[in-house]
């Protein structure tokens, strides 16, 4: 399972550090958060500390939807690129010549661009894979495919589905089922589930939306379609264990979460969130002064990496801002080496179902252990029952027997 970063704002050097310590194989650019003029020098930075680094860019033409309203944060999108980024009504998108276009100038655009994949906008299915916007999603993906052979390189179709969408597994059999079997499939889709709230953690962490996520990468892996899984982050050594090309994941909330509340009015104000660090054995992230007051008598929910080094006990465990994501990126990187074994489902479902029965045990084992105060919210053990949940109604769904 490769790991890309997925590109926000801002950026600073992170991206560009993590690629020189080889915890990323690939970057998907947010065009909200870059102008078109400082793209290229960007990507050539990158090729230049890490020459065989996969760059993509997400259209984000999901968020066209949302123009014109007051105080979306859109960033650069209406500004840099008017190419392809244009607020269309839904009765426009109904007609395929408009979508051809948009389509068209997109992945011109793109090819302008030192990119490897040139992905291919769509908008969000919003509620249900039986709806009309099912049906604009479905031209956008068929057109992308079509127009492979005006390019050079692969054209990878966005496929955008929210978490309620994604619910009904039979409505999500048909579409899969009609999407794979196209008589000219693509040969690879950027995947993104859509949370309602990008801090509802539950949204995500589900166990049915586990599975179907699971469910669709699974599907497209055995039809030899590469799945690059856009916002993914922790769930990324699940998708990759049932056959997941590729997941991706950032250093804010929402760049681990894909919403459409990420271009919505901001709140404001509040202090900056306290600095985390991932722990594999804990599956989970937990504050820095929650792993400094954890550490000795519970080392194992160190990782053992050198990126620890970042965590000092000296500076009672918090690292620099700058080195949080490399820790994150560290730390999943290790995990998807260490569970996902590739070209084996059942192998690697077998060794993430222990990790994560390991994790629920060291928890256990934290909770028993006073005078130690609970976790926060954040860093607690709630997600582990979803996750095994999840697998097992994927194994059940997918009819594989471990």
């Amino acid at each position: 399972m490769k790991q890309f970063a997925q590109h926000g704002a801002m950026a600073g050097d992170k991206i560009l550090e993590g690629a020189k310590q080889g915890f990323l194989d690939g970057v998907i650019f947010s065009p909200r958060d870059i102008k078109k003029d400082s793209l290229k020098s960007k990507i050539a930075a990158l090729r230049g500390v890490a020459s065989g680094i996969e760059i993509l860019f997400d259209p984000q033409f999901y968020a066209a939807s949302l123009a014109g309203k007051d105080e979306v944060r859109l960033g650069n999108l209406p500004e840099d690129y008017t190419d392809y980024f244009v607020a269309k009504r839904r009765q426009d998108l109904e007609k395929e010549a408009s979508v051809t276009d948009t389509v068209t100038q997109c992945l011109t655009l793109q090819s302008n661009f030192d990119v490897d994949i040139l992905v291919g906008p769509n908008i969000l299915i919003p509620r249900s894979l039986n709806s009309i916007e099912t049906v604009i999603a479905k031209t956008f993906f068929r057109k992308a495919i079509e127009m492979q052979a005006q390019f050079k390189k692969d054209v990878y179709p966005t496929l955008s589905i929210s978490r309620d969408a994604l619910l009904d597994r039979e409505e999500l059999d048909i579409f899969l089922d009609e999407l794979s079997s196209l008589d000219q499939p693509p040969k690879g889709v950027y995947l993104l589930v859509g949370a309602s709230d990008s801090a509802a953690r539950f949204d995500i962490y589900h166990a049915d939306i586990l599975a179907n996520w699971m469910l669709v990468n699974y599907i497209f892996a055995i039809n030899g379609i590469k799945v690059i899984n856009g916002f993914s982050d922790l769930l990324m050594p699940l998708l990759g264990a049932v056959g997941g090309y590729a997941g991706a994941t950032g250093w804010w909330s929402n760049l681990r979460m894909f919403s459409l509340d990420r271009f919505q009015p901001s709140a404001g104000g509040g202090r900056p969130p306290n600095p985390r660090y991932l722990s594999c054995n804990l599956y989970n992230r937990i504050a820095s002064f929650e792993l400094h007051r954890l550490r000795k008598s519970f080392p194992n929910i160190l990782n053992q990496l050198a990126s620890d080094g970042d965590y000092s006990e000296v500076n009672g465990s918090e690292p620099e801002r700058a080195k949080e994501p490399l820790q994150s990126w560290a730390a999943i990187k290790h995990l998807n080496a260490t569970l996902v074994k590739g070209g084996d489902a059942k192998e690697s479902l077998r060794r993430c179902r222990a990790h994560i029965e390991q994790a629920s045990t060291l928890y256990q084992s934290i909770i028993a252990k006073s005078p130690f105060p609970r976790l926060e919210e954040k860093s607690n053990e709630e997600h582990l029952e979803s996750i095994k949940a999840g697998i097992e109604l994927f194994l059940k769904k997918a009819e594989i027997k471990l």
